[in-house]
């Protein structure tokens, strides 16, 4: 979505900063804007975009930079298409002719913007805006978050041990007579020691755990997160409570793709042999189901064609 024309015009901003001098204000008027995106991006992730319509409503109406980041979010609440919210942003951003630090301020609000509707992980639009800070924004930024690090940490630290805990507490018992993908892959990383599930863990995609995770009970929720970093399950953590809800097929696809990473692993003797032989017969018959599913589909999108043909003639 960044253009050769909008680095331009950010290249214009930095000049324009550098010609002039910086106050404290300024630079204030920039760290709120970070706060602000960074706060809407995490609703937007938790509650859905329609959550912020609420939020924008909160904007200060007298604040020129705060109504451009309003009528932004407003365009996304609408379900505006990525392209006419950047072609949108960027005409009032050249209407305005905002300068200097304004006009670094009201780039980044569109540049939030934009990822937030892409859905993009908080952390990824904090890192991305935080790369707009000049040194001295930076210098401010890193003496602001060192006044406020500890108690913050410390709640932040709870906040996330606390959200972990929740995710293993269900007591859900595992039918051994249950030979689903989900309750087969319960089974089988149950099963696992410390220094297999770590192995395992490390070729299996974070989008992928996140998703069967929903579907697994919680002793086996506490095992994967028990064999991470702290730092990568609080994020596992995080993706799983943000994604709500999600599809019981979506949740057994993850689980084949996972008990196909543990059956390789396994044949090549880095994972001892369990005797997967039902958890493999599992696995074709989910294979099986999806290729008749497809050939369905296509079927289907055949007919849906014919019949379109025969009602436009």
């Amino acid at each position: 979505m960044m253009t050769d024309f909008w680095y331009m015009q950010l290249n214009n901003r930095y000049k324009e900063i550098a010609d002039a001098p910086i106050n404290k204000s300024q630079i204030d008027k920039v760290l709120e804007a970070f706060e602000r995106v960074k706060h809407f991006s995490n609703t937007a992730r938790k509650e859905g975009l329609l959550a912020l319509e609420e939020a924008a409503d909160a904007l200060d109406k007298n604040d020129n930079l705060q109504v451009f980041f309003g009528q932004l979010i407003t365009l996304v609440v609408d379900g505006t298409d990525t392209e006419d919210v950047y072609c949108i942003g960027m005409n009032k951003i050249l209407a305005m002719n905002m300068c200097g630090m304004d006009g670094l301020t009201v780039m980044m609000y569109l540049h939030g913007t934009l990822m937030l509707q892409a859905g993009y992980n908080p952390r990824v639009i904090d890192e991305f805006l935080l790369s707009y800070f000049t040194p001295e924004i930076m210098n401010e930024y890193k003496r602001r978050e060192s006044v406020n690090a500890l108690p913050e940490e410390l709640a932040e630290a709870k906040a996330d041990e606390e959200l972990i805990k929740s995710l293993c507490k269900d007591d859900g018992e595992i039918d051994e007579k249950d030979h689903s993908i989900v309750s087969e892959t319960a089974k089988s990383l149950q099963l696992l020691s410390s220094m297999e599930m770590q192995r395992l863990l490390k070729d299996t995609g974070n989008s992928s755990l996140a998703i069967a995770m929903k579907g697994l009970p919680g002793r086996v929720r506490a095992s994967v997160f028990n064999n991470m970093s702290p730092r990568l399950a609080v994020l596992l953590a995080k993706d799983m409570q943000y994604m709500g809800p999600v599809r019981m097929r979506d949740v057994e696809e993850c689980c084949v793709d996972i008990m196909k990473i543990l059956l390789k692993l396994s044949d090549r003797g880095e994972i001892q042999d369990k005797d997967y032989s039902i958890l493999q017969v599992v696995i074709d018959m989910y294979d099986s189901a999806e290729e008749e599913n497809r050939k369905l589909r296509d079927k289907y999108k055949e007919l849906r064609t014919l019949i379109n043909r025969i009602y436009s003639e």
